[in-house]
């Protein structure tokens, strides 16, 4: 590997789609009560969610060596996830456990800046790319669309409701409450052409949770608690175009 004496610095722009996930994990208590009470027996599920985007970014890239660079990242990326409120029974009995079902929608937008270390290899006429570092957002916006299919309970209907990213009580969601900074391992893979144009990937598997806070929601069968979606996984897959 050759050193170069000068360090050449690149800047490309480029963007495509977001494919993002969130795992989650809620407990089912089959304890009829009419009011929130401790739990006397739990089953806890693990599910996964998923929602597709786009995303938006510049990138810049250092070049250390021959075959090595760094690059940096940022980018404005919509991730999320969707829920089915769907029905289902309880298990021994004929006793329909969910008392709503619909679909929610929850959108977020983050600030990201991947960082990796670059490894190139010329394949044909083009140069290969794979890199690994980390990345950190911020969080800048967000909210929750619910669309109800059905409901035992006459208050619940179509809403829209904010993501809140603050401390504050004031300004604090009734459902969702975020952390605004999110972080976490990246790793990136593409293809470089002659003519400028690039292919690229790149996966954040965050460390952090996404959301605070927990909500309950009780109905005539028994109770159930939701604990938010947690550590935020994003792949983006774009095409971009090198400026100098």
């Amino acid at each position: 590997m050759q050193i170069t004496a000068n360090a050449q610095f690149h800047v490309s722009g480029w963007g495509g789609m977001t494919h993002s996930w969130s795992s989650i994990k809620d407990f089912a208590s089959s304890s009829a009560s009419s009011h929130i009470a401790p739990f006397t027996s739990m089953t806890e599920r693990h599910r996964i969610y998923y929602r597709n985007s786009f995303f938006a970014g510049i990138k810049g890239d250092i070049e250390l060596a021959s075959g090595l660079s760094l690059g940096v990242n940022l980018i404005l990326e919509s991730t999320g996830f969707q829920e089915n409120l769907k029905q289902y029974y309880l298990s021994g009995s004929g006793a329909i456990f969910d008392s709503i079902a619909g679909k929610d929608v929850v959108r977020l937008i983050y600030m990201s800046a991947p960082v990796h270390l670059v490894f190139a290899a010329p394949i044909g006429n083009a140069r290969l790319l794979v890199g690994a570092g980390a990345y950190i957002s911020c969080g800048l916006t967000g909210n929750s669309d619910f669309y109800k299919l059905y409901s035992t309970y006459l208050p619940v209907t179509d809403s829209v409701e904010p993501v809140t990213f603050s401390n504050s009580s004031h300004f604090k969601s009734g459902f969702y409450h975020a952390n605004r900074l999110d972080y976490g391992l990246s790793v990136m893979m593409g293809i470089q052409f002659r003519n400028r144009i690039f292919l690229e990937a790149i996966l954040e598997n965050g460390y952090r949770s996404v959301f605070k806070d927990r909500f309950v929601v009780e109905d005539a069968y028994g109770q159930m608690i939701f604990s938010s979606p947690n550590k935020r996984r994003v792949v983006m897959m774009g095409l971009g175009y090198r400026f100098k």
